[in-house]
């Protein structure tokens, strides 16, 4: 399915002004942030300033115009032989390797829209960071890549229904963090999620995202992870083991002594339309065999776990707890199958279907 969208001013330029000047600093005149938990709220980083810089070129007005070329100016005072620091308060030092690939496509569509009103200066610095442009590694990067090369890209790890990626992905509150992913999908495909929306410092990135167009594919059924809901609430459940899934549902674990551990756990956002019974009964604990329902919405899921091979003491628990790519407070219900004790090898059978 072929999607083409297109509005001005679009969605994406808006939050990404917006989010700018909630963290522009009156004394700086550079944007602040930082999603490093290494780091304060008050550090400069150079990529989020490059992405304001766009932005203000982006819309055309002659003032912003020239507050981005001085941001630009400046930033590029922080050049070395080994290109621009990650943080500004890290010169000389350029800790990584990637930092001119990641600026490279902000400065091809600075030069690409702009080129007329830079200068001298800032073009020939700019086309020395655009020389650094190489292939796409990840998928927003495709994404982004895509707008260069004029080539519509094929995507199919976006669930539409629920709004969101279906790849391994971090989460924030129960839900899929928002990642400039969402915001290229909200703006190509004209629907937003409601999470997308919320003010955030991935907002600074939405002066990369121009019309586009995307061929999407359905994205393939993953056992390990599901995802249901609208972009007004994604709901999202994940197994994780510290074993190895060989196939669907069938994990070994392998031999060794464990003790009060829990190897198999499987995730299901909170919310107040969140439900689970064990053997038709509400409960907190459950068994080897038990068949545990849970209700999620639209959605009613089956599990039940079994020891297929091996021997050991295992014990069940329903309670709320962290995804091991969860940040914030704990907002999963977790079932988790618990190993009391064992020494040996074991095979575990995890039944998990939709009713």
């Amino acid at each position: 399915m072929a999607i083409w969208y297109y509005s001005f001013p679009m969605k994406s330029l808006e939050l990404a002004l917006k989010a700018a000047r909630e963290r522009k600093s009156p004394l700086t005149g550079f944007v602040h942030a930082s999603s490093h938990p290494d780091y304060p709220r008050d550090t400069i980083p150079t990529y989020e300033n490059f992405c304001y810089a766009l932005a203000l070129c982006r819309t055309k007005i002659a003032d912003n115009v020239l507050e981005a070329k001085a941001v630009l100016d400046r930033l590029f005072a922080f050049q070395t032989e080994a290109g621009l620091p990650v943080n500004l308060h890290e010169y000389p030092a350029c800790h990584s390797r990637k930092q001119m690939a990641r600026l490279a496509p902000i400065a091809h569509f600075l030069l690409r829209d702009f080129h007329s009103v830079l200068g001298d200066g800032l073009t020939k610095s700019l086309q020395h960071v655009a020389s650094f442009l190489s292939p796409p590694e990840t998928d927003v990067d495709c994404l982004i890549h895509s707008q260069i090369t004029g080539s519509p890209p094929i995507f199919h790890l976006w669930n539409q229904e629920a709004a969101c990626f279906v790849g391994p992905q971090k989460y924030r509150e129960g839900e899929p963090e928002v990642t400039l992913l969402d915001l290229i999908m909200g703006e190509w495909l004209g629907v937003y999620s409601k999470r997308a929306l919320e003010a955030g410092a991935v907002h600074l990135q939405g002066s990369l995202i121009f019309p586009g167009m995307i061929t999407l594919v359905p994205p393939p059924a993953a056992w390990d992870r599901r995802f249901w809901g609208s972009p007004e609430k994604t709901h999202s459940a994940l197994f994780h083991t510290t074993g190895l899934l060989k196939q669907e549902g069938l994990v070994e674990l392998p031999e060794q002594p464990v003790h009060d551990t829990f190897e198999l756990r499987l995730f299901f956002d909170r919310h107040d339309k969140l439900s689970v019974s064990v053997a038709d009964s509400k409960a907190n604990t459950f068994q080897l065999g038990e068949k545990i329902v849970v209700i999620s919405d639209t959605e009613t899921f089956e599990i039940c776990f079994s020891l297929v091979e091996g021997q050991g003491k295992f014990w069940g628990h329903l309670h709320f707890g962290k995804r091991p790519e969860e940040s914030g407070s704990a907002t999963s219900l977790q079932l988790g199958l618990r190993t009391v004790y064992r020494e040996a090898r074991c095979l575990i059978e995890v039944e998990w279907r939709k009713l």
